[in-house]
């Protein structure tokens, strides 16, 4: 082995020493990566959505969440922290005591039968249809006749020419009494219905000067008050049943 001299050996440890102090100035010049900390403007981990940027200090709060709504219950209690009170029922504000409702009755049928009205219904259709009924009346006087010929006389050419007369007469007469009978019936249904109006008319003015409530006839209710009708508070019973306003 080669033995250096002492003046060589000094200058390689100089040169050692030289090299080791640069290399730990470039090391503190280059920080190593660190890991990300709360405080750190890069700390938010990978994947997270976050809507703040490296110049960001603190990162925003997260959002409060809502308040899960109270069931809709009609009848919880409501505090003084409430902000609206509760509507009172409509029961509570709007009910009536059966004991004040005023209740009558009427029967259409014997009002119809005995109203004068009806006394001007009939002489109008009689003016209207007097002459045509005559007519026809005539027409099966005049068929009557000719059936009972009929019977009286021998077949042969006299009886065949009587027999067609017969049948077309029976034809013009049915014709006839069906057309009369037709628009008869067709003027009478006019007529009686502004008869009924009239009357329901008159019903419906005694009540509401008189007061009642109710009015039932013969066949079921004729009349209700709107203070009597208990539908609208019906309504809101089940609007309120099914947490609807």
């Amino acid at each position: 082995m080669k033995t250096l001299p002492l003046a060589a050996l000094l200058a390689l440890a100089a040169t050692l020493h030289a090299q080791e102090a640069d290399t730990s100035t470039a090391s503190a010049a280059t920080p190593a990566h660190a890991t990300p900390t709360a405080d750190s403007p890069t700390a938010a981990p990978a994947g997270e959505n976050r809507d703040y940027n490296a110049a960001d200090v603190t990162p925003p709060e997260h959002p409060t969440q809502p308040a899960a709504a109270a069931p809709a219950d009609k009848n919880r209690d409501y505090n003084a922290a409430d902000a609206t009170p509760p509507t009172p029922s409509a029961q509570a504000t709007d009910s009536v005591d059966p004991a004040d409702l005023r209740i009558g009755f009427v029967n259409f049928r014997r009002i119809m039968a005995a109203a004068p009205q009806r006394d001007e219904v009939n002489e109008r259709l009689e003016r209207e249809f007097g002459v045509e009924r005559d007519a026809l009346l005539q027409a099966q006087s005049e068929l009557r006749d000719m059936e009972r010929r009929l019977e009286t006389i021998r077949h042969g050419d006299a009886y065949n020419e009587l027999e067609r007369q017969v049948i077309n007469k029976r034809r013009d007469v049915s014709r006839r009494d069906s057309d009369y009978r037709d628009n008869i019936n067709v003027r009478r249904n006019e007529e009686m219905a502004k008869l009924q109006k009239m009357i329901g008319d008159e019903i419906l003015s005694h009540a509401k000067e008189a007061g009642y409530d109710i009015i039932l006839n013969d066949i079921g209710v004729f009349y209700v008050s709107e203070r009597a009708d208990l539908s609208p508070l019906i309504i809101k019973r089940l609007q309120n049943k099914a947490g609807k306003p």
